[in-house]
């Protein structure tokens, strides 16, 4: 079935001074070693969740260059491992920054802009009331609450409504309240601690089928090493 596009404007990530958490987000493409062989990685097939289409991301480009080569690079310039995405929604692009002092910056799969996080966003052409997916990472440990806002002071409103596991760690599951400077503003998201560093990944929407989504997903990350 194709995809169509959406009626309504694309969101569009904004920057004021208050808001330098989401500027702090954008990663570049390069290399480095996959946790697990290539070869024994998998990728996974397509799955639909609320007619959200998710396929394979191993081919995917963003800004030219493919999801795991992305991961690689942002490893590496990181220096710390990166859950890299094994599906992503169809037609997925990489969202680009619109104000602020990372204007113009595309956040595929990245180094924060001016932070040592890991920052990505993608959105997809849809017709439903589901936004952008996020992952970050913390080159540190992280509380719930500093890590959907880290590095900006955004102050979000978030409530736990759970737990999960993510690749064999306990995950705490959270809605995150409207917010002017968090990207996670208004998503449902997973956030876990894995070796000293604290994640987060979560799609726009606080419904069911934004859980249903953070959990596809997160059972398809394939872990990159600097």
């Amino acid at each position: 079935m194709p995809v169509r596009r959406s009626s309504r404007p694309a969101r569009r990530v904004r920057f004021g001074s208050a808001t330098a958490l989401a500027a702090a987000m954008a990663f570049l493409p390069h290399l480095g070693t996959l946790t697990t062989p290539t070869s024994a990685v998998t990728w996974a097939g397509p799955v639909t969740i609320g007619g959200t289409r998710l396929v394979p991301a191993a081919t995917m480009r963003l800004t030219g260059v493919t999801i795991p080569r992305q991961c690689r690079h942002a490893a590496r310039t990181l220096g710390f491992p990166v859950p890299c995405p094994g599906l992503l929604p169809e037609g997925a692009a990489a969202t680009r920054v619109r104000g602020g002092p990372c204007n113009g910056i595309v956040l595929g799969i990245v180094r924060g802009c001016r932070s040592r996080m890991l920052v990505a966003s993608v959105e997809w052409p849809t017709t439903r009331p589901v936004g952008p997916v996020g992952v970050v990472g913390s080159p540190r440990l992280r509380t719930p609450a500093q890590i959907v806002d880290d590095p900006a002071p955004a102050r979000s409103r978030l409530s736990v409504i759970g737990h999960t596991t993510v690749r064999g760690q306990r995950a705490t599951i959270v809605r995150v309240g409207a917010s002017n400077g968090s990207m996670f503003g208004g998503h449902t998201a997973l956030i876990w601690d894995r070796a000293g560093h604290t994640y987060a990944l979560g799609y726009h929407g606080v419904d069911g089928n934004a859980l249903a989504l953070d959990k596809a997903t997160a059972k398809r990350l394939v872990w990159v090493k600097p």
